[in-house]
């Protein structure tokens, strides 16, 4: 999936900023519920994965190598003032890291296929909005699957039981109202340059509320 060419200057950068941020702050939420008394195993099932459906605006509007990049470094980024507690943190990272940049490019090339095989007549936004929507589907997917599978299980009936809750909890409901706005931002390839700051504006803020 090639690079976008029509972006607003600095997008990229702009945008990858944005991400780290999200980062720690989703850090800092996941002590917090620990202070508060939670068990690692069921915080997955309280909060989405904001830093994710970040990584997927990243590849929709930038394109899917600067996407991938982030996905790869941000985990480090967020958790570098942990690394000194030990080995334990570098390895969570490594883990987080690998499953979103994997994730990222299965969505990626969801993206590059369907857009390749609908029609760009007479413009190419209908195939890239269905292309979005496609690739928010499999990264939910992937989301889904990954975290299901990293969790620590000791009994084959521990699998049934979290993802039970996984899919009956909020933090599901959260992802997709997340990615729901991701199939909204190839809108933006249709507008003059001059407005695509604003449309990029007026088309992350729900995201963000």
């Amino acid at each position: 999936l090639p690079a976008r060419k029509q972006a607003p200057h600095n997008a990229v950068i702009v945008l990858g900023i944005v991400t780290i941020i999200v980062a720690f702050v989703a850090r800092r939420a996941r002590g917090r519920l620990r202070i508060l008394g939670a068990v690692d195993s069921d915080i997955p099932n309280a909060l989405p994965d904001l830093t994710g459906s970040l990584y997927l605006v990243i590849l929709v509007l930038a394109g899917a190598p600067a996407a991938i990049i982030f996905a790869i470094a941000t985990p480090f980024i967020a958790r570098a003032p942990e690394f000194l507690r030990g080995r334990q943190v570098i390895l969570t990272a490594l883990r987080q890291s690998m499953t979103s940049s994997v994730t990222l490019l299965v969505a990626g090339f969801a993206y590059a296929s369907i857009s390749a095989v609908i029609p760009h007549v007479p413009t190419a936004l209908r195939a890239h909005v269905l292309a979005a929507f496609a690739a928010s589907a499999v990264f939910l997917v992937g989301v889904t699957v990954a975290r299901l599978l990293l969790l620590p299980l000791t009994r084959p009936e521990d699998f049934k039981r979290a993802a039970l809750a996984y899919l009956t909890g909020p933090a599901l409901l959260f992802q997709i109202l997340l990615l729901s706005c991701v199939p909204l931002l190839p809108l933006t390839e249709s507008l003059q340059p001059v407005e695509i700051e604003f449309a990029w504006i007026l088309l992350l803020t729900p995201m963000g509320a």
